[in-house]
């Protein structure tokens, strides 16, 4: 869960869209460990995720380019969609995991 003391920033939007469009994810917001992108300045905190058996595997945002970015991995910085568009990267960590999700309700 988002810490309550830190503001509502690109990271929270991410962990919202994943919550909402495949609860079944285990996520959450945690100090990024050592070893992780060197392309990304600074970063403090990821988006860790976690599908049964898949992962972790973790989302930075990239405040200089502003783009979520996988952190370390096989894909270590490839691009997931920008702050205005996380829904988009939520599909794509759901879908890099292998979870089913179904379209919306109306």
């Amino acid at each position: 869960m988002p810490d309550p003391e830190m503001e509502w920033g690109p990271l929270d939007a991410l962990y919202a869209a994943v919550w909402r469009l495949a609860p079944q994810i285990a996520c959450a917001i945690t100090a990024i460990p050592p070893g992780g992108d060197p392309g990304i300045q600074d970063p403090d905190r990821c988006l860790q995720v976690t599908y049964r058996f898949i992962g972790p595997e973790r989302v930075v945002w990239d405040a200089r380019l502003g783009v979520y970015r996988w952190h370390g991995g096989r894909d270590a910085g490839a691009h997931l969609g920008s702050d205005s568009d996380s829904d988009r990267a939520a599909a794509m960590i759901a879908d890099r995991l292998r979870v089913p999700i179904s379209p919306p309700q109306r």
